[in-house]
C-alpha cells in the first residue's frame, strides 16, 4: 500500500456526519458505529473520500466498486465508510486528503495502515483488499476455528478447544480474534492449574489413586498447558515405585480401572487392565484385571462402545498427525489423513473438524 499513516481513526469521530449511499455497496452512514463494528467483528475498515462533482470518484464507483467480486469482498469482509469532502470538510482535513478520490485502509482497531490516492482499476484494488485482509483482517478459517473452540469449551472438550485456539494463533499476529483466543487459552490454563492443585492436595492427604486419576484427566483435557506438563512429571513420580510397592501400585491401578468400569469408560478400563497385565502380571491385581477385561469384551453393547471410543481416538490421532504434517511443510500428506477421517468417520465431530481443516488448507486467496 502507499505510504502508511498510523493515525487513530477514533479521533476522527468528532467530525462524523451522514453520507450518500451507492448502489450495491453497504456504505456505513454513522462513523462512530462503523468504527465500533470494525472493532467488534475484526473486519478492516475502508474510508473512501471524494466529492459529487469528482469525475474519477464516479469512475471508481462505476468501474471498480460495481465489479461483483469487489462488491462481495467489501460487503462481506470490510466495514466501508464513504465521506463527501464537501459535506464533511473537517474530516477530510483531519485525514490530510489532497487528492480525490482517496481511500484510507485501517485495521479493526482503527489505525490507518495505508492509503490510496486517485482512481484504481478493479484488479489492482482487489489485490489491495486481499493484502489488507492478510495483514490485518480476520481470515474466515481463523474465525471458524475460534467459534468451534468456543463450542468445544461449552461441550466440555477443552483439549479440542486448545488445539483450535493454537491454530488461531499460528501466525503470531494480534488480530482481535487472536486477542480473544489468547484470553480463552489463559482461562483454560487457569482451569488446568485448578486440577493440578487439587491433585497435589490429594497426594498430600495420602489419596494417591484419586490424585493419579485427577492427573490423567488433566493430561487428557488440557494437553500442552504448563499445568499438564507439571502434572505429567508428578504422575511419573507416583507411578514409578520401588519394587516393594508393586502390589500396591497394581491395586491402585485396578481401582482406577474399576472406577472407569462403573462410569462406563470401557476403553479407559481396558487400557488400564492391559497396563496392569503388562507391568504387574505377577500380582493378584493382574488376575482381577484380566477378569474385568473379559467381562467387557463378552458384552456386545460394551464392546461396541469401546469400538466407538477407539474410532474417536483414532480420528483425533489422524487429525493430530495432519497438523504435524502441516507444521512440517507437507500439506499433501495432511490432506490425505484429513480425507481419511472424513471418509472413515462420517457424521462425527472429527469428520466435521477434518472438513473444516480441509477447507482451510484449500482456502481462497483472501484468507492467505
Amino acid at each position: 500500500m502507499n505510504g502508511s499513516r498510523f493515525v487513530p481513526l477514533v479521533l476522527l469521530a468528532l467530525f462524523v456526519a451522514r453520507t450518500t449511499t451507492a448502489a450495491d455497496i453497504t456504505w456505513r452512514t454513522d462513523y462512530a458505529k462503523a468504527l465500533r463494528e470494525a472493532s467488534a467483528t475484526g473486519k478492516p475498515m475502508i474510508v473512501v473520500v471524494g466529492t459529487e462533482e469528482c469525475h474519477w470518484c464516479r469512475q471508481l464507483e462505476t468501474r471498480t466498486f460495481s465489479v461483483a467480486e469487489i462488491t462481495k469482498l467489501l460487503n462481506e469482509r470490510f466495514v466501508v465508510y464513504k465521506l463527501d469532502a464537501n459535506r464533511q470538510p473537517e474530516l477530510a482535513m483531519a485525514l490530510r486528503t489532497q487528492v480525490y478520490p482517496s481511500m484510507y485502509y485501517a485495521s479493526p482497531s482503527g489505525n490507518i495502515v495505508g492509503h490510496q490516492e486517485g482512481f484504481l482499476e478493479a484488479e489492482p484494488f482487489r489485490k489491495k483488499l486481499v493484502e489488507l485482509i492478510a495483514s490485518v483482517g480476520t481470515p474466515e478459517s481463523m474465525q471458524r476455528d475460534y467459534e468451534l473452540a468456543n463450542k468445544a469449551v461449552k461441550e466440555g472438550d477443552q483439549a479440542q478447544a486448545l488445539k483450535l485456539l493454537r491454530q488461531v494463533l499460528e501466525d503470531g499476529k494480534n488480530r482481535p480474534v487472536q486477542v480473544q483466543a489468547r484470553k480463552l487459552i489463559d482461562d483454560l490454563e487457569i482451569e488446568a492449574r485448578g486440577y493440578e492443585a487439587k491433585a497435589r492436595d490429594m497426594v498430600g492427604r495420602g489419596r494417591k489413586s484419586e490424585a493419579m486419576a485427577e492427573l490423567m484427566k488433566l493430561d487428557r483435557s488440557y494437553p500442552g498447558t504448563p499445568a499438564a506438563r507439571e502434572g505429567k512429571q508428578l504422575l511419573l513420580k507416583l507411578t514409578t515405585p520401588v519394587e516393594s510397592d508393586r502390589a500396591a501400585v497394581a491395586s491402585d491401578m485396578l481401582e482406577l480401572a474399576r472406577r472407569d468400569y462403573r462410569s462406563r469408560q470401557f476403553l479407559a478400563c481396558l487400557d488400564r487392565c492391559e497396563a496392569i497385565a503388562a507391568q504387574y502380571g505377577d500380582t493378584n491385581a493382574a488376575i482381577d484385571a484380566d477378569k474385568l477385561a473379559i467381562e467387557i469384551k463378552a458384552n456386545p453393547e460394551w464392546s461396541k462402545e469401546v469400538c466407538d471410543q477407539l474410532a474417536n481416538r483414532l480420528g483425533s490421532m489422524y487429525l493430530s498427525l495432519a497438523e504435524t504434517y502441516v507444521s512440517k511443510g507437507n500439506p499433501e500428506q495432511a490432506v490425505l489423513y484429513l480425507e481419511r477421517v472424513a471418509t472413515m468417520f462420517p457424521g462425527s465431530r472429527n469428520a466435521e473438524l477434518a472438513r473444516m481443516r480441509l477447507l482451510r488448507l484449500k482456502d481462497v486467496p483472501t484468507d492467505r
